[in-house]
């Protein structure tokens, strides 16, 4: 059987050591919008989505979006 960890948006982040600032300078995104992704990731738009996971070497299968 096999188990997946689905983790929220800031756990995925933290598990590969990124801050807030690093991930913006990398994502194009602000940093005030990604702690308002991470406090309410139901409105993570698809396309923002994509690049936070890529960001976070996984799949978007694997962020929780609730």
């Amino acid at each position: 059987m096999n188990e997946f960890n689905i983790l929220g948006l800031k756990d995925s982040r933290l598990k590969v050591a990124l801050s807030v600032e690093k991930t913006s300078e990398l994502s194009g995104i602000s940093p005030d919008q990604l702690r308002e992704y991470e406090k309410n990731p139901s409105i993570v738009p698809a396309s923002d989505a994509l690049i936070l996971a890529k960001l976070y070497n996984t799949s978007v299968d694997f962020i929780s979006f609730k």
